[in-house]
């Protein structure tokens, strides 16, 4: 099997090289610069070697000249493979020195693979052309070199000056459109602050009115379903309140968050006589707004099913908030209260339990587990990773 050596700095190119070779049934080695294709060609002779011509350490000019010049490796042929000198004088500069080839990229596979086993082909037949040795004499071969290096850094600096033009008018375009940016971003974010304004404003006077009608309501159950429904929405318009106080209105700081919905639930379900502490363990915790609203939803039915139902008669008790956040956004969230618990014979959520019902909804929404726990009162435990697609009542949407 005929090998050929391949000599590239850039390793696309090499593979590009390697996958069209080997497809042929060639074996390929390859080098990343001049005077490693030299230290291989020596070790092991190869058929025929394919190179680029700007590469660092020894340049495919300079490899040409050593190789030409070594009587081991003068009669193997020598292709020039370039994209980047593409010059009539760069081939005539190539062919001086010694080269059997010079091809000049791109040109279509099947039209290289010929060229290249022409050049095999006529190497076994002793037809290949020019002489195995440069046609002219260094001082010659040292001038057109250096001028193929001058041309090309030339068209180098050209190029660049170019490029620079070009950046310079992108650069005045990338700051034009940054200003028009940072104004659309100003005017949504003034936007965003005056619709969560609105929001709370809107279910702050929803709340108002059903105060005002709770006096209108003689019997306990009535009320107490009038404050249950305001909670809920007092727990919504808490959130939008610390979006419209927050610079940013993705994120609310849940710990401030939860100690305001706290008081307002104890000024809600407390009553004369009761002394209930609560602890919390949250400290932290920063969440979307789209768990932001169901997390918020899940602990004010929990809380205001402690405090209606766990400490009856003036009972002494204690409810503990924690909040805590995992590794890949996970969080974990366990209230408990060592009340009374549940009666003996109780399903959770119970049949005419709307909030505990709503709090299995919720958790499914977020895609969350709820764990109950029956043990010296009521514990819940719920988990969920803010890394999954929300659940809404139509379908998911990302988060």
């Amino acid at each position: 099997m005929s090998t050929i050596l391949i000599v590239d700095d850039i390793e696309e190119n090499l593979y590009l090289l390697r996958v069209l070779l080997e497809g042929r049934g060639y074996a390929v080695e390859d080098a990343r610069n001049g005077s490693e294709a030299l230290v291989k060609a020596l070790a092991r002779p190869p058929y025929l070697i394919i190179t680029d011509i700007l590469m660092p350490v020894i340049d495919g000019f300079t490899l040409c000249r050593i190789w030409k010049s070594d009587e081991r490796l003068s009669k193997i042929p020598f292709v020039f493979y370039t994209a980047t000198y593409t010059d009539p004088r760069d081939k005539h500069l190539a062919l001086d020195m010694g080269a059997d080839a010079f091809i000049v990229k791109p040109t279509e596979p099947e039209e290289f693979l010929s060229m290249v086993e022409n050049i095999l082909m006529n190497s076994r037949e002793g037809k290949l052309v020019p002489p195995q040795k440069p046609r002219t004499g260094e001082e010659t071969i040292l001038t057109s070199y250096n001028e193929a290096l001058i041309r090309k850094l030339e068209d180098k600096m050209l190029s660049l000056g170019k490029s620079n033009r070009e950046l310079e008018a992108q650069i005045e375009s990338r700051v034009k459109a940054e200003e028009q940016i940072a104004r659309s971003l100003q005017e949504k974010d003034a936007l965003l602050r005056e619709l969560h304004h609105r929001v709370k404003n809107n279910l702050q006077i929803i709340s108002s009115m059903i105060s005002l009608q709770e006096k209108y309501f003689f019997d306990d159950k009535d009320r107490i379903l009038l404050r249950d429904i305001n909670s809920r929405i007092l727990s919504m318009a808490l959130v939008h309140e610390k979006l419209y106080q927050n610079e940013t209105f993705s994120l609310i700081n849940f710990s401030d968050h939860l100690d305001q919905l706290i008081n307002d639930l104890i000024s809600m379900y407390t009553y004369p006589k009761q002394d209930i502490i609560f602890k919390k363990n949250i400290d932290g915790i920063e969440m979307d707004i789209n768990y932001a609203i169901p997390c918020s939803q899940i602990i004010t039915e929990l809380i205001a099913n402690a405090l209606k139902h766990a400490f009856p008669e003036g009972r002494k008790g204690e409810i503990t908030v924690n909040f805590t956040k995992k590794e890949n956004q996970h969080y974990i969230l366990n209230i408990r209260d060592n009340g009374v618990g549940f009666p003996e014979n109780f399903e959770f959520p119970g049949e005419d339990s709307l909030g505990l019902t709503m709090v299995t909804v919720m958790v499914k929404q977020i895609k969350g587990s709820l764990e109950v726990i029956r043990n010296n009162g009521v514990e819940y435990i719920i988990t969920f990773n803010t890394r999954e697609k929300l659940k809404t009542i139509t379908g998911e949407m990302d988060t």
